[in-house]
């Protein structure tokens, strides 16, 4: 009897176990395979408004036309075209960095291109430039442009311009200088967030030249009230960066909106996986890009209101670094494809701030340059200055000025006061440029012997 209801008991709690291990089995199972139904029922829902916002995406690349003779793009297309790689010399580089006096073979590079350089400075006579956009391809026009032809074609343009500031020509050094900020503008205003990095980098050429040409004292009062009237338009007229992430939101619907077609075995499969990362949108993929569009065009509509020049040390340091990063980086969890593409929106507005604020001290250095050739000396404090000139954007304090009688330094730690990379430094002197260059190339030969003996 006993031995009986033992075996009763045992066989009721393996029969609970069983049922409980099933429970569990089946709950698991659901919990699995219930997103892999509420995904694809969410993404047939949202699909007619996804496709409707990706074909107005589209609709709005489609409107630059590559032939367009008004569009600056036509002038670099062409441009790119002409370029005589066989031309082109790899001293270029050392050149316009100051390290090396100019060669033939540089010269030659700069004849036989020259029909790709006329090219270049009419697309940057345009007012206006519309970048194309090929969805077929994984990066942007610009960016294969840039990395190839265009980039060299704005270093001959460099190379060009400091040949002129040599040759005393400063006239047309300015303009050639000039013509390089313009193009770098041309890139960071109707681009996306890789167009915006490629303008910031193409201003630094520029900077480098006009850097050269301040330090030196190499401009009269004419041309430096010229520059600096020109810097101080070109700082106003800068691209707002709420305009890049419009364009970004935009590339980045047509792409993963565009991932639909032609999945392959492996591709489907982390596909299944990848739903269980949108269940804040219902494991729905087309819920989740519509959701990141949304939220990059909101985040572009309040940078557009805040954006402003005279406020932009204001905003990034109350507003944009502690409020909008804050939120992107919450929305990377709640949308991990779209948490990627925002990761380094910040960092990408920093480099505005960092072209910004070499921008600012170029203009200032020019009037602290025309001061001392109307006065003789260097001005001891920047206090009579105009605070929209010599108020740095990254402190909201004045530029760091040190007066030392026959010089002077104007310099500022940058956005990032423990970043070594953004700070920047000038030292402005009346040595006139043949002097200035041959220090500048004297030094750089010492230390390349330093460094070749290990000194």
């Amino acid at each position: 009897m006993d031995c009986d209801g033992g075996w009763n008991n045992t066989f009721v709690h393996f029969e609970f176990m069983r049922k409980k291990l099933l429970s569990f089995i089946i709950i698991i199972f659901a919990l699995f395979l219930l997103p892999q139904i509420i995904g694809p029922i969410t993404d047939l829902i949202t699909y007619p408004q996804l496709r409707k916002e990706a074909e107005n995406a589209v609709q709005y690349f489609s409107e630059v036309s590559l032939d367009d003779t008004n569009n600056a793009w036509f002038y670099y297309s062409l441009a790119e075209d002409q370029f005589d790689d066989s031309g082109w010399n790899k001293e270029i580089g050392s050149y316009i960095d100051g390290k090396i006096a100019i060669t033939s073979s540089i010269r030659t590079a700069l004849r036989k291109n020259k029909q790709a350089a006329d090219l270049f400075r009419d697309g940057t006579k345009r007012n206006f430039c519309r970048i194309p956009y090929e969805p077929g391809i994984l990066v942007p026009i610009s960016v294969i442009m840039s990395s190839n032809n265009l980039s060299k074609i704005v270093d001959l343009v460099s190379a060009q311009s400091l040949m002129n500031l040599e040759s005393i020509n400063n006239e047309k050094a300015i303009t050639e200088i000039f013509s390089i900020i313009t193009v770098s503008e041309h890139f960071a205003s109707n681009g996306d967030a890789i167009d915006y990095m490629t303008g910031c980098m193409l201003f630094y050429r520029s900077y480098e030249i006009l850097k050269m040409g301040l330090e030196s004292c190499a401009f009269s009062e004419v041309q430096l009230e010229t520059i600096s009237n020109k810097l101080k338009e070109i700082e106003v007229e800068w691209p707002k960066f709420a305009r890049v992430l419009e364009i970004e939101s935009k590339s980045t619907l047509i792409s993963l909106s565009g991932q639909t077609k032609g999945i392959s075995g492996h591709r489907f499969s982390a596909r299944i996986l990848l739903r269980y990362i949108n269940w804040k949108y219902l494991f729905s993929f087309n819920f989740a890009n519509l959701g990141g569009y949304r939220f990059m065009n909101k985040l572009s509509d309040e940078l557009e209101k805040e954006e402003d020049i005279d406020s932009l040390k204001i905003n990034f340091g109350n507003n944009l670094k502690k409020n909008i990063e804050e939120r992107i980086n919450n929305y990377v969890w709640k949308n991990f494809m779209y948490g990627m593409i925002l990761a380094n929106i910040v960092h990408l507005y920093e480099r505005k701030l960092t072209r910004l604020t070499r921008m600012r001290i170029l203009n200032l250095c020019s009037e602290v340059q025309l001061y001392r050739l109307r006065t003789g000396h260097y001005p001891m404090t920047l206090e009579n200055f105009n605070r929209r000139t010599s108020i740095d954007l990254n402190t909201g304090e004045y530029f760091n000025y040190t007066n030392y009688g026959d010089s002077a330094v104007i310099s500022s730690f940058g956005p990032d006061p423990t970043d070594k990379g953004d700070d920047v430094l000038l030292t402005l002197t009346d040595i006139g440029v043949k002097q200035y260059l041959k220090r500048k190339r004297d030094s750089s030969k010492e230390n390349g012997v330093r460094l070749e003996f290990g000194i």
